[in-house]
């Protein structure tokens, strides 16, 4: 397998290495010069969101609670067909290259910068997770040690990644999805269900939905804010948007990708309905690697590693060219020409994945870290990006700043003193200030696109 993974590795760097024009601006990096097809946005979204989170958390998940465990990944799937039906035609009107950039032209520069800082350290916390979640499966593959592990996956997508840009992501997604999908979800799930006789003898309450052990109604609207509103107002999704060809391309591969999040989804959850039969009484962040062993022959159980580090490192290098994204166009004094385009982009690149390289190796805390900064986004961000989009008459931008922080800072609050569901006490405060705002004598503003247009 150690000899499949280079392979792997080097088809990889040779995609980039295919792409390695699509560097020359700005829109041609880290957009793909807004020539994306509906099936490669599909394709290049739903490999970034079956990740980690969308399967060995989410299997661990499941496990402990039973179905209506997969609401830990189907909110995502859910917030991706809805914003493309609702908000693709008004995120590509405003011809922005990012997220807080599209958040300057609503409020101003000074949620702009909110917003990308917050984003920007979320991402290089995600890549250093990713970089965590990949190694056990690489080291699985070649023995190596898992610091080296780190070293090698990083490099990987760095190399290919600089190469191409976000042409080079898309199209090394096609490849990663396929393996993912195949090896990794369908054909462990067919496995679990021959070898469970279609999990017969689960523990009463597994198929419980939407509620279930664990998981009251307060529970279930919590994760529905916390992962589904990053998928409504999220720098990655909005990157593969701005990517598209045009609205009707980035409208049909967002619910496209939707749909394949969902459909992953259903097929994790057969897998660890599977370990309820198999292992009743463990469970844990290996319980999608016990599975799998235990039902699959080693060639193939080997080739379903391949496929889940290749979902991680299908999350990482999207989460890194959009961390890159952010600092170069949202934090850093813009280049002119060509050259200090492409130095830029490789040293701000290198920057980030060296940080999250960094961090991934020395800090054991990391998914603590990740939860703190997504309750902070997901209650403060979300709601000022989304009424702006979709109210013609939008807060001015101290409202907008004010709603973020505010509802950021009640959800650390809420936090801080155990709160179950920090994120929705958040929400409510953040809705409480937009709302103020709108009915302030100050909150008429021009159309989008017109205010703060060299406002950074």
């Amino acid at each position: 397998m150690a000899a499949i993974f280079a392979v792997y590795a080097a088809v990889l760097i040779g995609i980039g290495f295919l792409f390695r024009g699509s560097v020359r601006s700005r829109e041609q990096t880290y957009l793909a010069g807004r020539k994306l097809s509906s099936p490669i946005v599909a394709v290049s979204l739903s490999a970034t969101a079956i990740g980690g989170s969308a399967t060995v958390a989410l299997a661990s998940f499941v496990h402990s609670h039973g179905l209506s465990g997969v609401w830990l990944d189907l909110p995502l799937g859910l917030a991706l067909i809805t914003g493309g039906f609702l908000l693709a035609r008004k995120i590509r009107a405003t011809g922005c290259l990012s997220l807080p950039q599209i958040g300057g032209r609503l409020y101003g520069g000074g949620f702009r910068l909110s917003v990308a800082v917050l984003v920007a350290m979320a991402e290089v916390a995600w890549f250093a997770l990713l970089l965590r979640a990949a190694a056990p499966f690489l080291r699985g593959i070649t023995s190596l040690p898992e610091s080296v592990c780190m070293v090698i996956t990083a490099l990987i997508f760095l190399c290919y990644t600089l190469m191409g840009g976000q042409t080079a992501v898309a199209w090394t997604d096609l490849l990663q999805l396929l393996l993912v999908l195949g090896a990794g979800l369908i054909l462990p799930a067919l496995a679990v269900l021959r070898r469970t006789d279609w999990l017969a003898g689960l523990p009463d309450g597994s198929l419980a939905f939407p509620t279930g052990s664990g998981l009251d109604l307060p529970a279930v609207f919590g994760l529905l804010a916390m992962i589904g509103l990053p998928g409504l107002v999220g720098g990655d999704v909005y990157g593969k948007i701005l990517s598209a060809r045009d609205v009707s391309t980035a409208r049909r591969g967002t619910v496209a990708a939707g749909a394949v999040k969902i459909f992953s989804a259903a097929l994790v959850a057969v897998i660890a309905l599977g370990g309820r039969v198999l292992f009743p009484e463990s469970g844990g962040d290996g319980l999608l690697a016990d599975v799998i062993e235990v039902v699959m022959s080693p060639w193939l159980a080997s080739l379903a590693f391949l496929a889940f580090l290749a979902a991680m490192m299908s999350s990482a290098d999207s989460v890194l060219l959009t961390g890159t994204t952010i600092v170069d166009v949202d934090l850093l004094p813009s280049g002119k020409n060509r050259l200090s385009h492409r130095i830029r982009f490789s040293l701000t690149a290198g920057a980030l994945g060296a940080a999250g390289l960094v961090l991934a190796m020395l800090s054991t805390g990391i998914v603590e870290l990740l939860k703190w900064a997504y309750t902070v986004f997901a209650a403060g961000a979300p709601l000022p990006v989304l009424a702006g989009l979709c109210n013609k008459r939008r807060v001015q931008g101290p409202w907008a700043v004010s709603s973020l922080l505010g509802g950021g800072a009640t959800a650390v609050a809420a936090k801080l003193v155990g709160a179950q569901q920090a994120v929705l006490y958040g929400l409510l405060v953040s809705a409480l200030l937009i709302t103020l705002g709108r009915f302030s004598k100050n909150s008429k503003n021009p159309p989008l696109g017109s205010q703060a247009r060299s406002a950074w």
